[in-house]
This record gives structure tokens, C-alpha cells and sequence, in this order.
């Protein structure tokens, strides 16, 4: 079975690895140390959606597209669920809690509105922090959980293009008062997820290269399985200053290191063979790590047991 995305649990004991399928997500649970599965209540959980760990690394929020619907609380090791909320004409698109475990940040999307909300963890007293003419998303909170990743503000009409230049992913604080860009040309509406390094200086992100023909119309981007590769680069962004790094072309899935110094990431060379590199974040010390026909999937960084 392959895993499109691992993602530690806070404390590195667990693991979600995610399957994709034409109805979303399947997220299987493991401990991160043996490898072992653990199976308990609606396991593996699906269809839905993966929007990451709880600070206490045992819940994990999740929008449900099958039986239950809605956002969701799942505690991985007894299978207990949680209604957060459920809104039958907005689609979640992206949710986040803050690294405290106090603050709930989520995206809806309808044809003609385009929200994000923030509430405390159990959904209640919602409060409104953006209304947008513009597709919005929600990525993640920063480690100090002074700043959410999120897309929606004008500029981000032709996302998904690689017409579309910088200015699509940005930041918002706690209070959603002041929101700020990120200048660098991220690829949005393709599943990509911008990264934010462990002091929260950084953010990795896939983002517009090149460019090639096979990202004009989705069934182009379906007819190739290496166009996700194809003429796009990781970046990496200081935050405050703006300052932005090439690091790779032709790459994917960046995952940083736990003392922050190297990003991991998938790469295409020019005979099209896709494997495992590492670099510092400065671009320095690039090395290969894997040479194999296989299409490698699925980067988790852990920190030593």
C-alpha cells in the first residue's frame, strides 16, 4: 500500500499516513517507534478529509464525506468521535488548531460565499474573520500560534494557473486583525501544503517554476503521473522579511527536519526518475538519499526515539 502523506503526531509517538482515493482520504494510525498498526473503533478512518493533529497527539481533526458528515473530533486509539460542526450547503475547506489547542481556524466554501471562522475546539462561539469573493483555505498555525497559513484574499483569483505569481498564500493573526502575504508563487488547488519550520521563521512551500503543458486542464494533469513535478519548485520563505529560496526544481512535498536545519523532499532528475533528497534550507548540502525506479511517496522527518 502506498501512502500519499505521513504526519507525525505532535509528541512523535503516532503516525497518520493517508491513502488517497477517489472518495478522499483513508487514514491509517501507527506507532511510530514498531511500525505497528493500531486498529480501533471506524478503522482505518474514511472517506474524508486529514486536517492534522490535536496538540494532545491522540485526536485528530477530520471532515467526514461518508456516513457522519461534518467536522469531526477522532480519538485514534479508542475510536470515539466528536461533532464539531456540520454545515450542509458549505464545503470545509482546510481547518487548524492552534498549537495551545485553544483555537479552531476553518475555511467554507459555497458558490457564493467564501468564509473563515474561528471558534473555540468543540465549534462553539464562532466568530467570523474573513468573507471573500475568492475560494479561501486553511492551512495551518505557525508553532508559536501567533499566525495561520491560509488562501482567500484578492489576488488568488487564478490559482491553480501557473499564470498565477505570488501572493496566494498568506497569513493572518490570532485575531484575524492584521493579514499579511507571502510573495513567492505557491501552487494552489493541486494538494500541496505549505510547511512552516519548527521556530516558525520559514515556510516551505511547492510553487510555480517553469511551468509546463500538463498543468493547462485537469485532463492533462490526470493523462501524466509525473506532472506534479513538472516545472514547478519548493521554495523556501522567511516570513517577516520575505526573502525568498529556491531550493529545488522539479519537486514536491517538502518536510523539514525536527531541529529545523534540513527539508526533505521528492525530486525528478532528467531521466524523469523520481527519489528522496535532502538539503539544509539555505540550498547548501544537497544530497541524494535514494536511486530507484520507484515513484517514492509519503516523507515523515522523525525525531530519535
Amino acid at each position: 500500500m502506498a501512502f500519499s502523506r505521513l504526519i507525525p503526531s505532535p509528541d512523535g509517538h503516532l503516525l497518520a499516513a493517508l491513502e488517497e482515493t477517489e472518495g478522499g482520504d483513508v487514514v491509517y494510525v501507527f506507532d511510530a517507534q514498531t511500525g505497528r498498526a493500531l486498529f480501533s473503533g471506524d478503522s482505518p478512518i474514511s472517506m474524508g478529509l486529514f486536517m492534522g493533529w490535536h496538540p494532545d497527539s491522540v485526536h485528530i481533526l477530520f471532515r467526514d464525506d461518508a456516513a457522519y458528515q461534518g467536522l469531526w473530533w477522532i480519538h485514534v486509539l479508542n475510536g470515539t468521535r466528536q461533532l464539531i460542526l456540520r454545515y450542509p450547503f458549505f464545503d470545509f475547506s482546510g481547518a487548524a488548531i492552534s498549537p495551545d489547542g485553544q483555537r479552531l481556524a476553518y475555511g467554507l466554501n459555497a458558490p457564493e460565499a467564501h468564509q473563515i471562522w474561528m471558534a473555540y475546539p468543540d465549534g462553539s462561539a464562532p466568530r467570523l474573520v474573513l468573507e471573500s469573493r475568492y475560494v479561501v483555505y486553511v492551512f495551518g498555525w505557525s508553532p508559536d500560534g501567533r499566525w495561520l497559513l491560509y488562501t482567500g484574499e484578492p489576488g488568488a483569483a487564478e490559482a491553480g494557473a501557473p499564470s498565477a505569481r505570488g501572493k496566494i498564500l498568506w497569513r493572518m493573526d490570532r485575531e484575524g486583525r492584521q493579514r499579511l502575504p507571502l510573495q513567492g508563487p505557491f501552487v494552489f488547488g493541486w494538494g500541496f501544503w505549505p510547511v512552516w519550520s519548527p521556530d516558525g521563521r520559514r515556510v516551505a512551500y511547492v510553487g510555480w517554476g517553469k511551468g509546463h503543458d500538463c498543468w493547462q486542464k485537469e485532463e492533462s494533469y490526470r493523462a501524466d503521473p509525473l506532472c506534479r513535478w513538472r516545472g514547478v519548485e519548493i521554495y523556501v520563505e522567511e516570513v517577516e522579511t520575505g526573502f525568498l529560496l529556491p531550493l529545488a526544481s522539479n519537486a514536491i512535498d517538502p518536510v523539514w527536519s525536527p531541529d529545523g536545519r534540513w527539508l526533505a523532499y521528492l525530486a525528478m532528475d532528467e531521466h524523469e526518475q523520481i527519489d528522496l533528497w535532502i538539503a539544509q534550507f539555505d540550498g547548501s548540502e544537497r544530497r541524494r538519499l535514494t536511486y530507484t525506479s520507484e515513484v517514492e511517496k509519503g516523507l515523515a522527518w522523525l525525531s530519535k526515539p
